[in-house]
């Protein structure tokens, strides 16, 4: 029995409240669990067929590759222009005594910009990073180098403007169906 079929089989167990209830929360699942969740919905007649129709859809493989295709050449909110848009996971970090401190980002724009935000993460990491002990001292060369090597993971930033997308489409479903003030 594969994935998708042991996660139906786990639906069909829940009451139709709790299935909606899974429905306001789609995108927080994994994709065999999401397609389990919608089949599962359909078959009961559970939750409105508008909106599992703009799940089935949105959230579609296909439909998040176009809107990648769409988006890859874009303007870049830090320097407006036109380019082709990368996106990168960087980290930058700073010790006191026996605190060390890592701070995550995930942002969108060209490589230039990237580079620059990546170019000031490393200034800090390198005069700020090294003074914890003992983490500090380990952990600074590796964002230094984790780092480095993320500004030019090609496959990574797909995945990234991707996952970005994603969460734009369930921000716009959830406030189509699931926001308290409609209007």
């Amino acid at each position: 029995m594969d994935e998708t079929e042991s996660f139906k089989d786990q639906y069909r167990l829940l009451k139709d409240s709790e299935l909606e209830g899974l429905l306001a929360t789609a995108w927080d699942l994994r994709k065999e669990a999401f397609v389990a969740l919608i089949y599962v919905a359909n078959e009961r007649n559970v939750g409105s067929k508008e909106l599992l129709n703009d799940l089935k859809i949105l959230l579609s493989d296909s439909n998040i590759t176009n809107l990648y295709e769409d988006k890859k050449y874009g303007f870049c909110k830090y320097c407006k222009e036109k380019k082709e848009l990368f996106g990168i996971e960087y980290s930058w970090l700073y010790s006191i005594i026996f605190i060390t401190k890592i701070h995550k980002e995930t942002i969108i724009g060209c490589h230039e910009c990237l580079s620059e935000h990546v170019k000031s993460s490393q200034t800090i990491t390198v005069l700020a990073g090294w003074w914890g002990f003992p983490f500090g001292i380990f952990a600074t060369p590796l964002t230094l180098i984790k780092n480095h090597f993320e500004l030019k993971n090609r496959k990574r930033s797909e995945e990234i403007i991707k996952a970005s997308i994603i969460e734009n489409i369930k921000a716009d479903i959830y406030g189509k169906y699931f926001s308290s003030s409609k209007e």
